[in-house]
């Protein structure tokens, strides 16, 4: 027995020990695919390549939710190396005279001055930023809704070239002993004076494009792709005659495809990494090397097109961020590559041409844009993203170069309502990581947008009372000219027709199971800061298409939401868009409390019209929630209420004890909150207390026992409170409570 309890003993120390051993293991590979992620996170990052190896430090991630990689992806990539050039590795076989005719007395000359941070109004090149501080606003002002319907986050940008999101390259790696030159660091080489500098770049571009066997050639390329990383580098190796010369080669049928990869892997990296690149780069016949490349049927490797649809993208975005456009000639042609390339069956290839044109529509200017803004384009995009694919990054990326499209081409959306009408979208909140959302988000408010839009062309068809207050949505007040482009004046001119806006507004009711009202609520539940501030700023806009549809919003728990949400948000982003929803409830508030005690004052009213139930209950909504009360209530809604009160008895209707029920309801609310009846003193004790004190008298023995009640709870707030009374003061506030006593 003892010897048996020492084996299971030892057993179970073995086994923790191993198990320790696993956890130090996928630690080590976690932070790895960290930093390895992180960076390529955004342009000018470095890969770190020294001696071909990944230092793993220390890696912090700002999102909880962020899912970790723990697989040995350069292992997966070597791999996949390996395979893809077993059938064509690098032969000895002289395949380079074509390439050395002009080579050997070529002598590599540096511009003396390197001009950085060229790339002009570039957008920004970080996965993360923070939002921009909120201006101060006078209390009551708020920001326009066209406006805020777009946030910074919206056009984030990554690179293209070497993207681990996109597709896993192995480090380059590569036998020094093979290299027919010294393997200088790139910290030894920048630190070269400048003839040193353009010796040794000379011995690299003879090596490359000369007679030199085809292992000496792809070895060296591989190192050189470790000196590309640098922003001075960069800059000065995209103008020299080495572009020229991979131009050249990329181009020349007789290279096996490895070569052609390593050619443009080159290349991508120099115009990814560079910050200015000399326009008559395209003399060189660069672009229409990647396009021939691409339209090519006889390039068979899906490596080549891979890299060539990276480096036509970066190229492309490159031109797309310069203010000087009348140096840079882009053709249709060019463009059509693109398009052409999110049809094939690569995925990664598909994930690239997105990836351009999700970055292209992200800039400030969209020019280039534009050209994207096809039928073909949107249709190709869509497919990607309601496909079957499990590459969730590619589906991403193609509902937000959408999103992007639409935004500056709201003309756009009549070809994607077909494909992504609004309970689609609905349907594929539930189902989508955030930054899905948050495009599927911002196409809806798109939507919601233009039928907006419509509506205030046709006054006679506007479908509730809130369009005569359209201070709500900023409409009528001075742009910010910071943002007064025209693709962000959505409520300006509706460029749908009339039959696309009534398949919008059919297509927000419930279909399917659910309904766009039950997906922004699930949405506001769910996600992050700034989608909650989008999704707000949904249930806004969907209100002026109808009541019933904010109702149906509050009835899935809306306002549960918001107060759960409230007390945790800081972001100024959402606040600003919470001010638009809290405005709105003022709005409605008001105005459905004067309507229903118009309505039962009138002599001729025998019926409540069952819309003004429905907006009682969002009334009742608004004031049951703490965080909503305070905007809600009003001098006017005060006065209002106790009109209703008044009134309520007066009449008869077929819902009048439903009224009642939820004018109680209402005044209940209130009775619970002792400051927000200390700002409306006087409105209390001279309208809302006396009405209350008239149904007294009430023959319905709960509905004098319920405004009993209501009294008291009201009353003593104020009379235990010696600032307000003062028992038997012969006038003022104190007097008029006195007198209700009495």
């Amino acid at each position: 027995i003892r010897q048996r309890e020492a084996m299971g003993s030892f057993n179970k120390k073995e086994s923790d020990e191993k198990r320790k051993q696993e956890v130090t293991r996928l630690s080590t590979m976690g932070k790895a695919n960290m930093q390895r992620e992180n960076s390529s996170a955004s342009y000018g990052a470095s890969r770190p390549v020294e001696g071909g190896s990944v230092r793993v430090t220390t890696v912090d991630s700002m999102n909880p939710d962020a899912e970790v990689d723990f697989g040995d992806h350069a292992a997966e990539a070597e791999e996949e190396d390996g395979e893809d050039d077993s059938g064509s590795s690098p032969s000895r076989a002289a395949t380079a005279a074509s390439d050395a005719s002009d080579v050997q007395g070529e002598v590599i000359r540096l511009s003396s001055e390197r001009p950085l941070n060229k790339r002009s109004d570039a957008p920004n090149r970080h996965e993360k930023s923070p939002s921009p501080p909120p201006k101060p606003q006078a209390p009551g002002t708020q920001k326009p809704v066209e406006e805020l319907l777009w946030h910074v986050s919206d056009t984030y940008v990554k690179p293209i070239m070497m993207n681990n999101r996109i597709e896993k390259i192995a480090e380059p790696k590569f036998n020094p002993e093979e290299v027919p030159f010294p393997c200088h660091s790139l910290q030894a080489f920048s630190k070269f004076e400048q003839p040193d500098q353009e010796k040794f770049l000379t011995q690299v571009y003879k090596t490359i494009g000369g007679h030199n066997k085809l292992i000496d050639k792809y070895n060296s390329l591989m190192y050189f792709q470790t000196l590309c990383c640098d922003q001075d580098t960069a800059n000065a190796f995209v103008n020299s005659p080495l572009m020229t010369l991979f131009v050249k080669m990329v181009q020349n049928p007789n290279h096996p495809p490895h070569l052609k990869v390593q050619l443009c892997m080159s290349m991508g990296l120099l115009i990814r990494h560079a910050t200015y690149i000399d326009p008559s780069l395209l003399n060189c016949g660069i672009v229409d090397a990647f396009v021939n490349l691409l339209q090519d049927q006889s390039t068979k490797d899906r490596k080549v097109k891979r890299r060539c649809t990276a480096c036509l993208g970066e190229l492309l975005f490159y031109i797309a961020t310069q203010e000087n456009k009348s140096t840079w000639h882009v053709q249709p042609h060019m463009i059509q590559a693109v398009v052409d390339c999110l049809k094939g069956e690569d995925e990664i290839t598909k994930h690239y041409a997105t990836k351009t044109i999700e970055n292209i529509t992200g800039h400030s200017d969209p020019e280039y844009g534009l050209k994207f803004c096809k039928k073909d384009t949107l249709t190709a995009l869509i497919n990607i993203f309601v496909s079957q694919s499990k590459n969730e990054h590619l589906k991403t990326a193609a509902i937000s170069a959408v999103c992007r499209l639409c935004r500056i081409q709201p003309a756009c959306l009549m070809w994607v309502i077909d494909l992504l009408p609004p309970h689609t979208l609905a349907k594929l909140v539930s189902s989508s990581n955030q930054r899905s959302i948050q495009s599927c988000i911002n196409l809806l408010n798109l939507f919601l947008a233009q039928v907006v839009a419509y509506y205030l062309s046709t006054p006679e068809e506007q479908p509730s009372f809130l369009f005569s207050h359209l201070d709500l949505l900023g409409v009528g007040q001075n742009p910010n000219p910071d943002a007064a482009d025209a693709h962000t004046r959505v409520f300006h001119h509706c460029l749908l027709a009339p039959i696309e806006i009534q398949k919008i507004e059919k297509s927000l009711t419930t279909e399917g199971g659910q309904s766009v009202a039950q997906a922004l609520v699930l949405a506001l539940e769910q996600c992050n800061a700034i989608v909650r501030g989008k999704v707000i700023l949904s249930v806004v806009m969907i209100s002026f298409l109808g009541l019933q549809h904010l109702l149906q919003c509050c009835d899935n728990k809306l306002c549960v939401i918001l107060e759960r949400q409230l007390g945790k948000d800081r972001d100024p982003y959402m606040l600003m868009c919470l001010q638009i929803f809290l405005n709105l409830i003022r709005v409605v508030t008001g105005s459905t409390m004067s309507t229903l005690a118009l309505d039962l004052e009138s002599n001729a009213q025998r019926t409540i019209p069952k819309l003004s139930i429905e907006n009682i209950s969002v009334v009742v909504h608004a004031l049951t929630t703490t965080c909503l009360r305070g905007s809600a209530v009003s001098t006017a809604m005060i006065e209002w209420l106790a009109r209703c009160l008044g009134a309520i008895e007066k009449v008869s209707f077929s819902s009048q004890d439903e009224t009642k029920r939820m004018m109680f309801a209402i005044c209940e609310a209130l009775s619970q909150d002792a400051s927000l009846l200390k700002q409306y003193p006087q409105q209390v004790v001279q309208f809302l207390l006396p009405a209350l004190s008239d149904l007294l008298v009430s023959p319905n023995g709960d509905t004098r026992f319920l405004c009993l009640k209501l009294f008291i709870d009201i009353l003593v707030h104020f009379i235990t409170d010696k600032e307000f009374y003062k028992a038997n003061s012969p006038s003022g506030f104190s007097h008029t409570i006195d007198t209700l006593l009495n």
